[in-house]
């Protein structure tokens, strides 16, 4: 739809374009907005957990395999402490992986299966991509900023879940193509 309409600026293609957006979110039950209500379900839990975290008598005065779970990635960096680094960047690059790997699967799948792209569904001339992505970054970039200041606890939680996502999204791929 949005080829169909891209070099037309016109009032009304934009309305008949909008429309045409409007039945197939209709059609499909799509829902444009979804994702944003996720996001802020997200933010209080995360929230929480930081606050549950920080006051946890484990975190406060423990530690696992000789980190302690208190310490932050950022006390980490400054006195050069390999494991604190290393579950830090290992926690980004998962959590990078766990957000990618199904593009990746799908575009591996598809390579496979020898399925033709159409030219308006390639990633480059696709808006809607190219808007995920940059969203999928922009949240990378929030939780690498704000999990170097949290416990240690937080960064293992968010590796530990993301390795989890890494390993689910293998299964089922594995699990889909067998049927």
């Amino acid at each position: 739809i949005q080829n169909k309409y891209k070099d037309k600026t016109d009032e009304r293609s934009k309305m008949q374009m909008a429309q045409e957006m409007q039945n197939i979110y209709q059609k499909y039950d799509i829902h444009p907005f979804g994702s944003m209500l996720i996001t802020f379900i997200q933010l209080p839990i995360m929230m929480g957990m930081y606050y549950a975290t920080m006051r946890s008598v484990s975190v406060v005065s423990g530690s696992f395999m000789g980190i302690s779970l208190a310490g932050t990635p950022l006390d980490g960096f400054k006195a050069l402490d390999i494991a604190y680094i290393s579950i830090y960047v290992l926690m980004v690059i998962f959590y990078i992986v766990s957000m990618k790997l199904p593009q990746w699967l799908k575009k591996w799948q598809d390579k496979k299966d020898n399925v033709k792209v159409k030219k308006y569904a390639q990633e480059q001339t696709n808006p809607m991509a190219n808007s995920m992505n940059m969203s999928m970054y922009f949240m990378t970039a929030m939780i690498c900023i704000m999990y170097i200041s949290w416990p240690m606890a937080m960064s293992f939680y968010w590796l530990v879940s993301s390795v989890i996502r890494v390993c689910q999204s293998l299964i089922l791929h594995k699990v889909m193509n067998k049927k």
